[in-house]
């Protein structure tokens, strides 16, 4: 087959890494409002439970490993073809594209700290809504420069950091496929045994990070996950879920107090091993019981989901705006169950609705009917 032909022919996207991207979205979307909920005061026991609840993991490790699995799978394409050069330029445009997003969704945010939370809530005070009404040039001085953050808006700010670094990766990469991820495992060993201590973070630690980003650019460029081959496959996912099991029991029976935070090496501002081993098996599981793309392409539901997937960066963005507007409406009736309830669905429901809106203006429509 001629080049030509064999460059026209790609083989077809697999939704399972968008369906994927988008259930940790929405996934983190639930997380980040019912613990919102908890703090204005909702006490029921029937509420969203999600990883954080029953394991040692959260969905924000599987959207920074994603992120870095995607960034890296795309740019790698190119690469070759446009030099080093012009790929540092396409990350630092898309860095910046990423600052401009989480600026606006901040500033949407704070332009309704006028009504958000009550000065006497814990939310006034947790979401740090209550630095920002206090000093609010100080605030939006330290917000833009990565010294301050509301609540939720941290992770970005890591991809801005990470992403004018993936040139970087890829030329090491074409040196030695693992060594790049070597540079990564040894910054994040390194910030483990406390080598990078006099240059803390408050939250989501880029040195700690970083590695869970690469690790998924490593992988993209490897050895892409759907090429991986599963056999004896039933084995395996009794072997993944009694591990997974194990893992709840561990936490349950050793640390039934403790928020899986605050587990001795599932620290979450420092990614500890315990917290990479629990995020392995939960994508190992996920692998493992995700149906075909092209079920997923059937119904109505996962192409919603896999929308979200498509459009992350934006579908996050509003998860962040949505959380606080939610946590304002639930400041009303902290211990109604129907309004919690009320207003999740309503949340997710608009995410779903928003990813079709936004996949509907990046398919340029306007253009076809031209």
């Amino acid at each position: 087959m001629a080049t030509g032909e064999s460059a026209a022919i790609r083989p077809p996207r697999d939704l399972r890494i968008d369906f994927l991207r988008g259930f940790f979205i929405l996934h983190l979307c639930g997380t980040h409002f019912t613990w919102f909920a908890d703090v204005a005061g909702f006490k029921s026991p029937l509420r969203f439970y999600g990883l954080p609840s029953v394991g040692l993991s959260s969905p924000a490790e599987f959207f920074v490993f994603f992120s870095g699995y995607v960034m890296a799978l795309v740019l790698a394409r190119h690469t070759e073809k446009i030099g080093f050069w012009l790929t540092q330029a396409r990350t630092l445009d898309r860095a910046w594209s990423l600052y401009i997003f989480n600026v606006f969704s901040f500033a949407v945010v704070a332009a309704c700290v006028g009504f958000l939370f009550d000065p006497q809530s814990k939310l006034y005070a947790v979401s740090g809504v209550e630095r920002l009404v206090e000093n609010p040039a100080r605030f939006m001085r330290d917000f833009m420069t990565f010294q301050d953050n509301l609540a939720f808006f941290e992770i970005l700010r890591n991809y801005i950091f990470f992403i004018p670094l993936v040139a970087i990766f890829l030329w090491l990469a074409r040196i030695r496929v693992w060594l790049p991820l070597l540079i990564s495992f040894v910054v994040w060993l390194a910030h483990q045994t406390g080598l990078t201590t006099h240059l803390s973070y408050p939250t989501f630690n880029p040195f700690a990070w970083q590695f869970l980003f690469f690790l998924g650019a490593t992988i993209a460029i490897w050895k892409p996950l759907p090429e991986w081959q599963f056999p004896r496959h039933n084995v395996q996912i009794a072997i993944c879920l009694a591990l997974l099991a194990g893992a709840f029991a561990f936490r349950l029976i050793v640390f039934p107090q403790f928020h899986a935070e605050l587990v001795p090496g599932a620290n979450k501002t420092d990614v500890g091993p315990l917290r990479l081993i629990h995020a392995a098996l939960v994508l190992w599981a996920a692998l493992l019981l995700l149906p075909s793309s092209q079920w997923l392409g059937r119904f109505r539901l996962t192409r919603a989901v896999i929308a979200v997937g498509q459009n992350s960066l934006e579908c996050f963005c509003l998860s962040n705006v949505l959380v606080y507007l939610g946590a304002h409406l639930m400041g009303h009736a902290p211990q109604s169950m129907p309004l919690y309830w009320v207003v999740l669905t309503g949340l997710i429901g608009a995410e779903l609705l928003a990813a079709r809106l936004f996949g509907w203006f990046k398919a340029e429509p306007w253009r076809a009917a031209a």
